[in-house]
């Protein structure tokens, strides 16, 4: 007897599916609107790469040229249905929950601005830590692109599920839960910490200025940054891509090492709490178990929809 069991392809196309669906009800409750010099190209390079992803991918046309063009739509559907919630969210005006957050960090015996006005006197070391923070999205694009160049689907449609589920699951967070981070709510001025680099823990206060604080109904993608607090969404990119370096012996030293700097460059650079950084750790070990156990064909039977026949046992 077999079962059928939900692949890591289904699952993230599951996950996309609910980002759009939650990120067009949020619009329209916050009487927002898309701008369409910004949507439509949009649209457009979703619809070229999903057409290809279909066509090369099933038939036996070209499985690897399916793979990279479906996994690259993916990745952007993902990524922008994730921003947009993150963002027209902030039109609710929930209450700020920073106090909360310090508090967490105080209790456990973590000196936030502490910490970064120690690396403040450290410029070296700081420029060094800016630079490993913006690397932190191109690594999850490059890692998308070496697994489904390769031709590893499974791997592929891991990494997604984990990159895609724990974006939504951070920006509907700070929906509920926002938070304007550790520099704010300490009082840091970059003239207290001359030693990190410019806009550290403060470059997203425009965006919050604009979606927050503004009333304009133009939802403008120029204006979007990293507004998520807790979690740290890039704590769950950072621990995505090491997790999907770590079957490749010649790989895995060097992600590790690169996450773990990026997990320390959140606190200085991106200006988070402590707490926000294990709980994105916490949710990346969550989506991770999730698909622990997955075997994904490439659009094979009925795994063209995502879903896998296995036996129970298996």
């Amino acid at each position: 007897m077999s079962v059928m069991r939900a692949s890591a392809y289904a699952l993230t196309v599951w996950v996309a599916m609910a980002g759009l669906a939650l990120s067009a009800a949020l619009l329209a409750y916050v009487g927002m609107h898309l701008r369409a010099d910004q949507a439509v190209p949009a649209a457009a390079m979703l619809c070229a790469l999903l057409a290809a992803h279909l066509w090369y991918g099933t038939a036996g046309r070209d499985a690897r040229l399916g793979l990279i063009a479906g996994a690259f739509a993916l990745l952007i559907a993902l990524s922008l249905h994730a921003a947009i919630v993150a963002h027209a969210g902030m039109r609710l005006n929930r209450p700020l929950v920073d106090d909360a957050l310090a508090t967490v960090d105080k209790a456990i015996g973590f000196d936030t601005p502490g910490v970064v006005l120690l690396f403040a006197r450290t410029p070296g070391l700081a420029s060094a830590l800016g630079f490993v923070y913006s690397t932190t999205v191109p690594a999850v694009f490059l890692a998308v692109l070496a697994l489904s160049i390769t031709g590893k689907a499974a791997q592929t449609w891991r990494l997604l599920f984990i990159y895609g589920a724990g974006a939504l699951a951070s920006a509907l967070f700070s929906v509920g839960w926002p938070a304007l981070a550790n520099f704010v709510h300490a009082g840091l001025s970059q003239q207290q910490v001359p030693g990190l680099p410019e806009g550290s823990g403060r470059f997203f206060l425009a965006s919050v200025d604009y979606f927050r604080n503004g009333t304009s109904a133009v939802f403008d993608a120029a204006r979007l940054s990293g507004v998520v607090t807790f979690p740290s969404f890039h704590a769950v990119m950072a621990l995505a891509v090491a997790h999907a370096a770590w079957p490749y012996r010649h790989l895995r030293l060097a992600a590790s090492v690169w996450a773990a700097l990026v997990l320390v460059s959140t606190i200085p650079i991106g200006g988070h709490y402590l707490v926000d950084v294990a709980g994105g750790a916490g949710l990346f070990l969550v989506l991770a178990w999730l698909t622990r156990s997955e075997h994904v064909p490439f659009h094979t039977g009925t795994a063209r929809f995502g879903l896998v026949q296995q036996s129970p046992l298996a």
